[in-house]
């Protein structure tokens, strides 16, 4: 389930506390979530999913390489809503995950999906020093359906409404409900190439009635036949042919 609470940040401490156990008091149903990884900086879970249906495609065989090919695929767009009047202004395309992200992801990724249950999706946080705002938060879900992956990026490189410092407490927090969105920005999220990403249009089409969180700018498909495979490493330039005998 997915919130926004940028707007609660800048209540004081204490309220701020109650505001958020009273607004996820409610999600607080179903199994407790299963960690498969966890470190101080980065968490991935298998939790129960509410809208699951007839379920996921759980346990599914992704190897490490694949989630890496996917999370290197997935580039969001920001959407500058500090423009004054008018739609906001989107900005050029940047990479969701960066090399170091991948590297810590990917193989708890493919562990977490090996032992999903067709109820569960998982959850994954990291937390990612910065220069400028100390830290910040990527967080969302990924699950399989009959061969699509649908990734949820509901935080990418985000923080705190009005510049707030990112306390032990905060990320504490934040790190226990990954599907909230904590950002005071805005982001498109989506995939290269192109052809590999399934459109909700196609979706319907399938019949597939599973939509990931409630917000679909933040949603990718991708048909996980047509993922893109990473090229083979340039093998070194050949030497130089042998010098013909002399007779």
């Amino acid at each position: 389930m997915l919130f926004s609470l940028h707007t609660r940040w800048t209540l004081p401490v204490r309220s701020y506390g109650v505001a958020l156990f009273m607004l996820l008091a409610g999600c607080a149903s179903g199994p407790a979530p299963i960690p498969i990884y966890q470190d101080q900086r980065s968490v991935v879970e298998l939790r129960f999913d509410p809208k699951a249906g007839t379920g996921h495609s759980h346990p599914a065989t992704l190897t490490a390489e694949q989630v890496g090919s996917l999370l290197r695929s997935v580039w969001i767009k920001r959407r500058d809503v500090a423009t004054g009047a008018g739609p906001p202004a989107v900005k050029e395309e940047t990479p969701a995950f960066s090399p170091a992200d991948i590297v810590v992801l990917a193989p708890h990724l493919s562990k977490a999906l090996s032992k999903a249950s067709r109820k569960d999706l998982v959850t994954f946080y990291l937390a990612i020093p910065d220069a400028t705002h100390g830290t910040v938060v990527t967080s969302g879900a990924v699950v399989v359906r009959s061969g699509l992956a649908f990734l949820t990026l509901v935080n990418c490189r985000s923080y705190l409404a009005g510049g707030r410092e990112m306390t032990a407490s905060a990320e504490r927090q934040i790190r226990e409900k990954p599907l909230v969105s904590i950002a005071s920005d805005s982001f498109l999220v989506g995939f290269s190439p192109g052809e590999a990403r399934v459109s909700w249009a196609q979706l319907d089409q399938r019949r597939e009635g599973y939509r990931g969180g409630p917000d679909e700018g933040k949603v990718v498909v991708i048909d996980l036949a047509r993922l893109p495979v990473e090229p083979p490493k340039a093998s070194a330039p050949p030497g130089p042919e042998p010098a013909a005998p002399r007779r």
